[in-house]
């Protein structure tokens, strides 16, 4: 099954711009605003970690077993601190969902795909279409890109032959492959030095002469009177070979390529400023054939193999292999919905403010950083070292609405990916909350230098930071308050490793200054109030359901099996994607969170109970709720017609009923 770290709450098609967002002005107060400060204790339910400042060498490298590297964030004093910026970043997430904003502060990356199994992609990358050729990188920033035609392909025999590669072996059935053995470069080191400028002679053949006329591609052999001139070039290698029997068909690679030598190449030119070529640089940013082909080209002077499309006489784009990342037409906001891209200020840009090309708005709070006032040693004196790869956001099964139920795709459904015009992103991405961290991590020695060794604050360490706000509306002030407190049971997540459950904090308020403190909940109750006005049913709709089940730690105890919070291995990635419901097999993406979940005994609930404070909530309107609760959504309890004689202030015993929504009267205690 299908399982992530993380999952999302919905994106909501309506998002509430406040009426008085083209109205804030600095110099000019609301008759309403209200400015002050208040201070908040954060306490680590689980060991914590904020990466400290480390020094990056002239090369951009880091020491990651140096003790700057390692060490959590810290003032020059030596005390340790969690740096405003990741508190106001964290805030302001939760109040973007807490408040139906725009889904504006992305990056707005244009992702790519490469998936054999996706018919769309496949029919972008037919054999007439993808050409060959060598890319040079000017001094002055220009690019060249020398087309030499559709490329020929070369077998690992014929290669180990001529070259003594001895790829067939390397690649076969039964081989290791991992990250070390499968690069380009890797290949050409297990060849002569001077295979990058050596030009061969060679004779063309079809590759499958029996085949129906679909399959056009051409390969070589060498031949010190064939026609043909070519450099030989290689690619990474995803897999093993695997060579036909028993009636199934042979798979994996066993070809690489010859660009053959052109005279007058027809030549495309642009710079490192256009998209094309910071396209290709983002797909191709953690690559290790782009980081040894850049070297080489930097050192050396060589030119860049790559494969590309040409449309209208302009290059479409370009990879590293023949079936490279196909970018997607459109960027991540395209695929947002209308509401989320207009221009007006939602409430977290009212409150936090906002830069943007037509409008610009100074934000009215301010947080400090949070010093730690009681520190914790972490379980283990070394720390820890934990490789974070996550599925990139081109990743559809994820990141994408899918049709199916149960995470299983519909049997006529098809993935939904970027590459369609009505695609949809998931929402906003939430770590769900929990109580227990992995101090072990299983690490591919091949993966080890990709590791990030930290060292971590134990559980129960306490930082305290501000919060500053000026003219803020009570319904804003609410806003801020209520992402900072959240519902009794919810935790915030801070810092480095959440994935693995670190950071897991509880918020509580030490105190206020410019207003009372006993208002709070009045505060959080106004903005609740409006957003109820401005959503149907806001406080049992999808996205408060996703987030406040998420923000709970208790709730991982229901997750099924099968469905843990940790990344799936590499195969399984793939596995996922496969969808062939003609034998039995369908697509899986991931399901809500609450999807995750197995439902709650009903008997334990009616047997809930707790205690309530009778109180007025307008006019001569007596309700009680529970005491200490911060969960909205537990419906007051009308006491009007009570027989008991309560007054304001009285304590009362309840039973909490209705799935824990509402509260029935038992007795005055």
């Amino acid at each position: 099954m299908i399982r992530a770290p993380f999952n999302f709450v919905p994106l909501a098609d309506k998002v509430v711009f406040p009426q008085w967002g083209n109205l804030i002005f600095q110099d000019i107060p609301f008759s309403d605003g209200v400015s002050g400060e208040f201070c908040v204790n954060i306490k680590a339910q689980t060991p914590i970690f904020v990466r400290n400042g480390y020094v990056r060498d002239k090369d951009g490298n880091v020491d990651k077993n140096s003790d700057d590297f390692k060490s959590f964030s810290k003032m020059p004093d030596g005390v340790y601190y969690i740096p405003a910026t990741s508190i106001k970043g964290e805030l302001r997430h939760l109040l973007e969902i807490l408040s139906f904003s725009k889904m504006q502060r992305i990056d707005n990356k244009r992702y790519s795909i490469r998936d054999v199994n996706n018919r769309e992609y496949c029919d972008s990358m037919s054999y007439e279409s993808i050409h060959c050729g060598w890319m040079s990188l000017k001094a002055n920033g220009e690019i060249e890109i020398a087309d030499h035609g559709i490329p020929y392909r070369i077998s690992h025999k014929t290669i180990d032959e001529q070259l003594n590669a001895d790829f067939c072996s390397l690649f076969g059935e039964g081989a290791k492959i991992n990250d070390a053995n499968r690069t380009a470069e890797f290949k050409y080191r297990k060849c002569h030095s001077d295979v990058h400028s050596t030009v061969y002679r060679f004779s063309d053949y079809k590759l499958y002469p029996n085949s129906t006329a679909v399959d056009k591609r051409i390969g070589v052999h060498f031949d010190s009177n064939g026609s043909i001139k070519g450099r030989i070039v290689f690619t990474g290698q995803p897999g093993n070979r695997k060579e036909r029997r028993n009636g199934i068909s042979a798979s994996g690679k066993f070809f690489e390529f010859v660009f053959q030598e052109t005279e007058k190449p027809r030549m495309f030119k642009f710079d490192t400023e256009s998209e094309l070529f910071k396209d290709f640089v983002f797909i191709y940013k953690d690559s290790t054939d782009w980081k040894y082909w850049r070297k080489k080209a930097q050192e050396q002077g060589l030119r860049i193999p790559v494969f590309f499309k040409v449309e209208n006489d302009n290059i479409h784009s370009l990879g590293l292999s023949y079936l490279y990342k196909l970018p997607y037409d459109k960027r991540v906001k395209n695929y947002l919905r209308e509401q989320h891209t207009k221009s007006d200020f939602d409430l977290s840009e009212c409150i936090f403010g906002e830069t943007t090309p037509s409008n610009s708005l100074r934000g009215r709070v301010q947080i400090s950083n949070a010093l730690c006032k009681e520190e914790y040693p972490f379980e283990i004196s070394g720390g820890i070292s934990p490789y974070m790869g996550s599925p990139k956001p081109s990743y559809y099964p994820i990141y994408l609405e899918q049709q199916g139920a149960n995470g299983f795709l519909d049997d006529k459904a098809k993935f939904s990916t970027m590459m369609d015009k009505n695609g949809k992103l998931r929402g906003w991405k939430v770590y769900p909350a929990r109580l227990k961290h992995q101090t072990l991590f299983d690490v591919d020695d091949n993966q080890r230098e990709n590791t990030n060794p930290s060292m971590p604050l134990g559980a129960g360490s306490e930082f305290v930071f501000h919060v500053r706000f000026h003219n803020l509306r009570p319904i804003e002030l609410g806003a801020i308050l209520y992402a900072t407190l959240l519902q009794k049971q919810s935790c915030h997540s801070l810092g480095f490793a959440k994935p693995f459950g670190y950071g897991v904090c509880k918020y509580d308020i030490l105190e206020v200054k410019g207003f009372e403190r006993n208002r709070i909940e009045e505060y959080i109750k106004t903005f609740v109030d409006y957003m109820e006005s401005q959503v149907p049913n806001y406080s049992k709709s999808p996205q408060m359901k996703e987030l406040f089940l998420m923000l709970n730690p208790n709730q991982t105890d229901r997750l099924k099996k099968g469905r843990e919070l940790e990344y799936m291995e590499l195969d399984e990635f793939v596995k996922c994607k496969q969808h062939t419901p003609k034998k039995s097999k369908n697509g899986e993406f991931l399901p809500l969170y609450s999807e995750l979940l197995n439902p709650v005994e009903q008997k334990s609930l009616k047997s809930l109970q707790g205690v309530a404070v009778v109180t007025f909530f307008s006019g001569s309107i007596k309700k009680a709720k529970l005491q200490d609760s911060k969960d909205l959504s537990v419906k007051p309890l009308d006491m009007n017609n009570k027989k008991d004689k309560l007054k304001t202030g009285d304590i009362i015993e309840v039973e909490i009923i209705k799935n824990g929504k509402e509260l029935r009267y038992l007795r005055k205690k």
